[in-house]
């Protein structure tokens, strides 16, 4: 339970399901962790209809190329070059270029 000086923190229903669906078993608050890292890094708001757009176009990344979700995340954030001009979903796609089958 969140204290008198902690803001609550809405669980979204989006991440709940990308622990269900994404590949390998990660917690809540891991992928939340790396989905909202890789999401600042690439000025898209945390906002839970970008959860439901980024997981979608991971999840479709994952079934064409078999890179996970969390791989495509982990490349995204480490390949994040400043003043390189790419969004999210250029990114995403690029690192399943890079790291798909």
């Amino acid at each position: 339970e969140a204290g008198p000086s902690e803001p609550y923190e809405f669980r979204s229903a989006a991440v709940e399901k990308m622990v269900v669906v994404y590949r390998g078993n990660h917690s809540y608050d891991r992928i939340k962790g790396r989905m909202d890292q890789a999401m600042r890094l690439y000025n898209l708001p945390t906002t839970e209809r970008n959860y439901e757009r980024a997981a979608s176009a991971l999840i479709e990344l994952r079934k064409s190329t078999g890179a996970t979700e969390m791989d495509l995340l982990t490349c995204m954030i480490e390949a994040k070059a400043p003043g390189v001009n790419i969004d999210f979903p250029g990114s995403a796609a690029l690192c399943a270029t890079l790291i798909g089958r």
